[in-house]
């Protein structure tokens, strides 16, 4: 994978990025399949150790959502 600085290249991905995140969410197995990875507490992150975190970071006062794979 390669960055770009293209508008027209940094268009086009994003348009398939779109596409394919609608594509994922309009599937409801593909969507309750991914929501079994999701960790949401501390006491279950640490039971599991797998899967996708959420993180609540407010840098900004804007409360992001930051999520975060373990080891990574």
């Amino acid at each position: 994978m390669r960055r770009t600085t293209k508008p027209k290249s940094k268009d086009v991905f994003g348009g398939l990025t779109v596409r394919a995140t609608e594509a994922i969410v309009a599937d409801p197995r593909q969507a309750a399949g991914d929501f079994v990875w999701y960790r949401t507490g501390w006491e279950e992150i640490q039971y599991r150790r797998d899967g996708i975190t959420i993180d609540w970071s407010d840098f900004t006062g804007s409360g992001r959502v930051v999520p975060r794979v373990p080891g990574g």
